[in-house]
């Protein structure tokens, strides 16, 4: 069934283009606070996100019921809207390809996995032995599990389906003795069905952390060599490095590098480095067939063999530029999906592992630099943890990519696929 109907077409009739986006969700999620289950709830939602245009004039809106009165609305503030500085229309109607994103295990087993969830934090603390006068807790725990649907219709006759199943799982854990507080965060996600086990190892690490920060200690000596953890790596990379891979902060000239630096060939980073955008990753928790144009989406290579090789994209900023559109719009800007980072392995026996960062957010894109404090770290020496007192990392990301290394586990944090990041820089101080 079509998303605009026959009459609401008419009222759409003023508008030269339009694009409508029905977002659709049913979720289940249980919640723990002080190692106890506080609530066990499930919902449903959905809204609709309209772009009209007429010529250059364009207005956005969203709306939780698509109907007469509301679009009405959106028709007479596209009168007097203002003009965008260019549109070339919207991409033909094509059939989006087939996706395997919906895991129906995940979906009809949703209300058990987050119970089981709930339980299986509470239990690890409970059964772990503790010294006399530690108190260790879940001050907060979550788990959820949805089932999306994401339809798109547009005026070039546009009208396609997708859906999706979407699982999470985060942890804090406090750690308190002798009037010392230590606290641990992890996190999950997934596109589908998470092993027991791996979702125990993901609590175990948390509940590990927050124990070793009751015992953190100051070192004069510190080894040049660090290894970002995929979480902490992931956040870096997110603010201070891959907004430069997104076409329009090319064309607002806010980004580090340049339209011709992507077709140079010029080495800028380790010759082993590789970033991929990829919107067909199979499970992935950013993963569609099309995006908000209605546009195919493809699989992008950002970096290979350590050389700028291509950019995320819309269809109209890639009509302004010539290039070539791989369907990434978003909602109001080009967004990023599932990142894989990969290069050369190393091994380290002598390094700071830092696990958690504070700040990653204030990173400067247009430099890569960022200046961050460590919320979590351990000096690694001869398979020994010795935990750290908080330090201030600085650096730029671009510096560390000509010499990246990597080493332990791939890992998937907010989207991003890596493995630990292994650099020696990056300036430390206490």
């Amino acid at each position: 069934m079509a998303l605009v109907s026959s009459r609401l077409k008419r009222v759409l009739d003023e508008a030269s283009d339009y694009s409508i986006v029905k977002s659709a969700a049913s979720s289940v999620s249980s919640v723990v606070r002080n190692n106890r289950t506080k609530e066990v709830s499930s919902g449903s939602s959905c809204s609709y996100f309209v772009r009209l245009w007429k010529g250059k004039k364009f207005v956005s809106a969203e709306m939780a019921s698509l109907d007469e009165k509301n679009l009405r609305r959106s028709v007479r503030l596209l009168r007097s809207a203002p003009e965008l500085e260019f549109f070339y229309g919207l991409p033909p109607g094509q059939k989006a390809r087939a996706m395997k994103c919906f895991d129906a295990e995940l979906a009809e087993q949703g209300k058990d996995v987050v119970l089981e969830d709930a339980s299986g934090m509470i239990e690890l603390v409970r059964e772990s032995r503790f010294g006399k006068g530690l108190d260790v807790r879940v001050t907060f725990g979550h788990s959820g599990v949805s089932v999306n649907e994401f339809e798109i219709e547009t005026s070039e006759g546009l009208h396609n389906i997708f859906r999706s199943t979407y699982y999470g799982s985060s942890v804090s854990i406090t750690a308190g003795s002798n009037g010392k507080k230590s606290s641990s965060w992890e996190s999950i996600e997934s596109g589908s069905l998470v092993g027991t086990r791996k979702k125990e190892n993901v609590w175990r690490n948390a509940l590990m952390r927050s124990l070793e920060g009751l015992n953190r200690k100051r070192v004069k000596r510190l080894p040049k060599v660090v290894v970002l953890s995929p979480n902490v790596a992931s956040e870096l990379l997110e603010y201070a490095f891959l907004p430069n891979f997104r076409l329009d902060m090319i064309r607002d000239r806010a980004g580090r590098y340049a339209l011709g630096n992507f077709s140079s060939g010029e080495r800028i980073f380790d010759s082993n480095l590789r970033i991929v955008d990829n919107p067909l990753k199979k499970s992935g928790i950013n993963s569609y067939p099309f995006d908000y144009d209605g546009s195919r989406s493809k699989k992008v290579d950002l970096v290979k063999d350590g050389s700028l090789k291509g950019v995320v994209s819309d269809y109209n900023t890639s009509k302004r530029f010539g290039v070539e559109n791989n369907g990434h719009a978003g909602r109001s800007s080009i967004e990023f999906s599932n990142i894989e980072v990969s290069g050369k392995n190393v091994e380290v026996d002598d390094f700071i592992l830092v696990e958690s960062v504070i700040g990653s957010h204030t990173s400067n894109s247009a430099t890569t630099e960022f200046s961050v404090l460590s919320d979590s770290a351990v000096l690694i020496r001869k398979g020994e943890r010795v935990p750290l007192e908080p330090f201030m990392m600085f650096g730029r990301m671009e510096d560390i990519l000509k010499s990246a290394g990597f080493y332990g586990k791939r890992e998937t944090r907010s989207g991003i696929t890596m493995k630990g990041l292994v650099t020696d820089r990056i300036r430390l101080s206490h």
